[in-house]
């Protein structure tokens, strides 16, 4: 498929930007509208 590995530095979010984008995406629309009222709730 031509599809290789790209290793990026640890704690270096610039060099994966879409990644990290993404994740914030996911972080925005998905779980700012949970409400957790205590460890019970998250399972």
């Amino acid at each position: 498929m031509g599809i290789n590995q790209v290793l990026a530095t640890p704690r270096s979010p610039w060099q994966r930007a879409y990644v990290e984008r993404v994740i914030g995406t996911i972080r925005r629309e998905c779980l700012d509208h949970v409400i957790v009222f205590g460890e019970r709730s998250l399972s």
